[in-house]
């Protein structure tokens, strides 16, 4: 069948919009497959948070901008911040899929299986088949709770404004000191709450020079200029979390606080990897066990979860693969409109409708977002998706 995709990607956020546009660069029909809207996760966060690591516009160097998922783009460059949004690192997520002709169509995974080479998805919409499945949810919509009662507490990713959650308590205890954890504590304090931050490794402590368990720059610059007498950095382990009365108790290592407003929770957030789980298999391989490369976890080469020997490997015949792929995101925490049908090609949802034009080097977006031409030369724009 002609039409049907080579390969499904599952996830509209910027490892699944990336991989989709790397595929198609090579020849691949590809399908990405999102439950909401492209970007929908970046949405979700809370206005004021800004991502993490800076966008800079290095293309013309030869180098690509961090925060790019495409070739010849950049973030800074189109949105003009350096630290965006989620909404407006979005918006150039959305510009990037518009540009390239990524096909995709809005809907929900429910179940994912594997036969005779081809993985197959039961949407609420039909089914979906391809011989190649890419599963690049993200995480931030699966926050995790990890002791007793922490369901009592507000998830970071259900915050929608900090300076409207500031007006609901004068003071606030946040569970968890990473980034997103200090992240909410900062944009807290600035509003004048008191916080308390909860958290047994004390990451603020932390000069391992290993980006991945210390502090982004960005957010101890943030710690050195929070308001004085605001801001409480703890190191406690909180076991469990109850009511009391009108309001909440924390049992922690050092005892037991009670609060009158409802704690902020921040402990990281889980895999998405419920609809696919069966599909892998942890840990190492059994000897002589076909596909030996891992695939990506956290942009690093990880040992597991690896494909079934028998199940998706049984392309080491023709190929056949599922990848889980997340991107470090600009919260990291410890631990491991209208959608065109597919096929659809240039159309897009949230207001970018076909067209553009290139001017002084770049690609011109309804909107008013640019792409920076292929190279960053000043001839033309970005390269068009294969058969668009």
């Amino acid at each position: 069948m002609r039409d049907r995709p080579e390969a499904l990607v599952v996830g509209g956020g910027p490892a699944g919009l990336g991989t989709a546009v790397a595929l198609q660069a090579v020849g691949v029909r590809v399908l990405l497959v999102e439950a909401r809207r492209l970007g929908a996760s970046f949405r979700r966060w809370p206005r004021e948070t800004r991502l993490l690591t800076p966008s800079f516009t290095a293309n013309g160097f030869g180098l690509a901008d961090l925060k790019a998922i495409a070739p010849g783009t950049s973030p800074a460059f189109s949105l003009g911040e350096e630290h965006p949004t989620g909404r407006a690192y979005a918006r150039y997520l959305e510009a990037v899929a518009h540009h390239f002709g990524v096909p995709w169509v809005r809907a929900r995974v429910k179940g994912v299986e594997y036969r005779e080479g081809v993985f197959r998805l039961a949407t609420q919409g039909g089914f979906l088949e391809a011989p190649f499945l890419v599963w690049a949810v993200g995480e931030f919509s699966f926050p995790r709770r990890p002791f007793p009662g922490a369901s009592l507490a507000l998830a970071y990713a259900r915050v929608g404004s900090f300076s409207r959650l500031a007006l609901e308590a004068p003071e606030r205890v946040v569970i968890g000191g990473y980034e997103s954890g200090l992240d909410a504590a900062l944009h807290l304090a600035a509003r004048g709450v008191r916080v308390t931050v909860l958290d047994p490794e004390a990451p603020w402590e932390a000069d391992t020079g290993e980006p991945s368990y210390d502090l982004s720059p960005y957010t101890r610059s943030r710690l050195r200029g929070a308001p004085k007498g605001l801001l409480r950095l703890r190191r406690e382990r909180v076991l469990a979390l109850g009511r009391s009365g009108q309001g909440y108790l924390l049992v922690t290592d050092r005892g037991r606080r009670t609060t009158p407003h409802r704690p902020l929770l921040a402990t990281g957030f889980a895999d998405g990897l419920d609809p696919v789980r069966h599909l892998f298999h942890q840990g190492p391989l059994p000897p002589g066990a076909p596909g030996r490369a891992p695939p990506l976890l956290g942009g690093r080469v990880h040992p597991g979860p690896r494909p079934l020997p028998g199940g998706p490997q049984g392309a080491a015949r023709g190929g056949t693969l599922l990848l889980h792929l997340q991107v470090p995101g600009p919260l990291p925490h410890r631990g491991p409109g209208h959608s065109p049908q597919a096929g659809a090609g240039r159309g897009a949802p949230g207001g970018l409708p076909a067209g553009g034009h290139v001017a002084g080097g770049s690609h011109l977006l309804p909107g008013g977002l640019r792409l920076l031409g292929a190279g960053w030369t000043r001839g033309g724009p970005l390269p068009s998706s294969p058969g668009s």
